[in-house]
């Protein structure tokens, strides 16, 4: 009887462990995709001609301004679904929705011939 719960015990403990590393993966996923943000939106900055610059300043600038009540619907969306999913859940479209920004951001600086390197290296 104790050694069933003890098996059951440790099977479950590294159960949790997996899905820790795979929530901490994902965290990890969305603060790069966040840096990536920044980092293209400088070059845009430095490499732009001002009059292209200035439109993608102001796209940016509307992101920025609903990013804070974006997060948060992503947030109240994941508690929603509690528990270790609903972790998960929020650190997914956490990063989604800034590698989506960041992809919108090298595209620009790609559609006007500029090299570019995303920042994150392993």
């Amino acid at each position: 009887m104790f050694k069933d719960y003890l098996k059951e015990s440790v099977s479950n403990l590294i159960s949790i462990i997996g899905e820790i590393r795979s929530y901490r993966m994902l965290y990890t996923a969305s603060s790069i995709w966040a840096k990536e943000v920044d980092h293209a939106y400088e070059l845009c900055q430095q490499n732009l001609p001002s009059d292209v610059f200035s439109s993608v300043k102001a796209d940016h600038e509307a992101w920025l301004s609903t990013q804070h009540a974006d997060l948060a619907d992503i947030r109240a969306d994941g508690q929603q679904a509690g528990g270790t999913l609903g972790s998960v859940q929020i650190a997914t479209d956490s990063a989604a929705y800034y590698e989506k920004e960041a992809k919108k951001l090298y595209q620009v600086l790609y559609e006007n011939n500029i090299s570019y390197q995303y920042q994150f290296e392993e």
